[in-house]
């Protein structure tokens, strides 16, 4: 399988000139050593690349030009895992305006059942009948003046494109960065569930930003540095092991005590480039939820379209049992009801649970610019500590072409003769 992972690994080996070492991609992607090194035999395996290996052991990994042209030609498994992905995409396309299309055709039906009330009215009021067979009834337009109001709501653009003014734990509503413009029945879906999640990587990107600080501080990091990107508290130790493992690194105590956290095997790099802490955000930021990437001028026809048709069809509902011209119609409905009401309240619904969910986001991202502050402005105790951390640093271990004892492009015998 093409996973998400060995795709990751595969950007970075271009993105870093198709020669690189384990802590290169693990750096580049965040990815766990062991992980980006079985990947890399896996990639290596598949598209013929060369494995060197420098005087002190460090394996580098080369990868010849159109690597990845020759890696997306085998076999035909790809071949239908590209045509199910096609098939997934364009079912769940069809998922997302289906929504679309049933409001409309809910909207239509309601028109069609509204004119063959007004049209059996109209005959029974020609023939001097009681109203077609439906005993007293009164057809009372007032019914709706509450759901007119409706249009009284404030709905101006400047409220929903980002006033300043506004709370921002309301998402959409306080975001005036919108999405590219889409279609209507896109634009359903999108006004009922939203644009998906915004942070779907942040953990890549999380350990990213772990990976290339301890690459910056020269290999040596401290549980204070950590935190503005893990959101761990500095006082818990035994929170940093998942870092640890991860970029097989080890605790180191100085001699006034304190604990440091060293990572040898992230200082090995085949590329000229070195990460500068200067470049890295002062702590991880996740992005709020929004409504809806799309703008209210967008949204608007959305919602018109959802209004009437959750008024037609509750104003069928309220009659269907008073007018007989309704009666065969009655389990359409209370479909078309259901789907009125839920076209309606969902998005409601939704405004409140995003409010939420963007409290909690921001509230994590307070306490991570907490911790960034304190590193700013450090207190004495924590400048010492870390001035303390700078004497464990490694020097980037720099693998040159001259550094290579053995390339597998080679044969081994030659190689011998080459010492």
């Amino acid at each position: 399988m093409h996973s998400a992972e060995k795709t990751q690994v595969m950007e970075s080996i271009s993105a870093l000139g198709r020669r690189v070492t384990v802590a290169d991609v693990s750096g580049k992607t965040g990815m766990p050593l062991h992980l980006v090194g079985r990947l890399l035999n896996e990639i290596a395996g598949e598209t013929k690349g060369t494995l060197q290996v420098s005087d002190t052991g460090t394996l580098v990994y080369c990868f010849s030009p159109g690597w990845e042209t020759a890696y997306l030609a085998r076999g035909i498994a790809r071949v239908l895992q590209s045509a199910g992905r096609i098939l997934f995409d364009l079912a769940y396309y069809l998922l997302k305006v289906s929504f679309g299309i049933i409001l409309i055709a809910s909207l239509l039906t309601v028109v069609v059942l509204i004119c063959i009330v007004i049209i059996a009215l109209l005959k029974a009021a020609d023939s001097g009948s009681d109203g077609g067979g439906g005993g007293d009834f009164n057809l009372d337009w007032l019914d709706l003046s509450d759901l007119l109001a409706f249009f009284s709501w404030d709905f101006s653009p400047s409220y929903y494109r980002g006033d300043p003014g506004l709370p921002s734990q309301f998402g959409y509503y306080a975001n005036p960065d919108v999405g590219p413009r889409q279609g209507f029945l896109m634009n359903c879906y999108s006004y009922l569930f939203g644009d998906g999640n915004p942070n779907h990587k942040i953990e890549d990107y999380r350990w990213q930003l772990v990976a290339n600080l301890i690459r910056a501080n020269k290999g040596v990091t401290t549980a204070e540095q950590l935190a503005p990107y893990t959101g761990v508290d500095p006082r818990n130790d035994y929170d940093i092991f998942p870092v640890l493992v991860r970029f097989d690194g080890r605790p180191e105590v100085s001699e006034t005590g304190n604990i440091v956290y060293v990572f040898p095997s992230m200082q090995a790099t085949a590329t000229a480039a070195t990460p500068s802490s200067s470049a890295l955000p002062p702590s991880l930021v996740e992005k709020p939820w929004k409504f809806s990437n799309q703008s209210f001028d967008s949204l608007c026809p959305v919602m018109i379209f959802a209004f009437l048709n959750f008024a037609g069809s509750f104003w069928l509902w309220r009659h269907m049992e008073t007018i007989a011209t309704l009666h065969p119609f009655t389990a359409v409905i209370r479909l078309l009801t259901i789907y009125g009401v839920f076209f309606v309240s969902f998005p409601i619904l939704r405004v409140f649970a995003l409010a939420i969910t963007n409290s909690f986001i921001e509230s994590g991202n307070k306490i991570r610019r907490s911790y960034a502050d304190r590193l700013a402005s450090p207190a004495p105790d924590l400048a010492a500590k870390l001035k303390e951390a700078s004497t464990f640093a490694i020097g980037p271990e720099r693998i040159t072409s001259r550094q290579i004892t053995y390339t597998t492009d080679r044969d081994l015998l030659d190689q011998e003769f080459d010492r």
